[in-house]
């Protein structure tokens, strides 16, 4: 039980067909996942995994928005210029936004109302990704509302074609 493990563990190992994917404390892998499987497994809901285009050592292009990263990312995209990765985004790094051109236009898809906090899905209008993400009741989201989302450009996941870590972004 995942909940279980993560409230109660010191120390968690992570199973996939029987094959050790990672071992570490709660925060460790929840932070720092050692790939996509893992990234996916721990956290409720799920990290978020988007593909991204290296355009620069700082920077990657996401839902048509050039977003730059913290400086210790510069290390990770060097070598991968071009090239496309998945970011691994958990949900509060996405926060509602005004419409800017450095936001990205996504749709609510799903509004899950939890009482001091929502559960929003939502697709991005550019990539078609889906995304989810957390809101204050008093947002009054509704379905089908076209909404602005601002990434936090600190503690990506990124991963290469394989699905591997290249590390964290602090």
């Amino acid at each position: 039980d995942q909940v279980e493990a993560m409230t109660m563990g010191h120390r968690i190992a992570v199973l996939n067909g029987g094959c050790l994917q990672q071992l570490g404390t709660p925060m460790e892998l929840y932070q720092k996942p050692a790939n996509l499987f893992v990234a996916q497994f721990i956290g409720s809901p799920p990290m978020n995994l988007l593909k991204v285009e290296v355009v620069s050592a700082e920077q990657v292009l996401l839902g048509g928005r050039r977003i730059t990263l913290e400086p210790a990312a510069a290390g990770l995209l060097h070598n991968h210029l071009g090239k496309q990765l998945t970011a691994g985004l958990r949900p509060e790094k996405l926060r509602l936004a005004p419409a800017t051109n450095r936001n990205l236009p996504a749709e609510v898809e799903q509004i899950e109302a939890l009482g001091n906090e929502v559960l929003v899905a939502a697709v991005l209008q550019e990539s078609g990704e889906k995304v989810q993400f957390r809101a204050l009741p008093a947002a009054a989201l509704q379905l089908g509302q076209v909404i602005h989302l601002e990434v936090d450009a600190s503690g990506w996941s990124l991963f290469d074609a394989d699905g591997l870590a290249l590390g964290q972004v602090l």
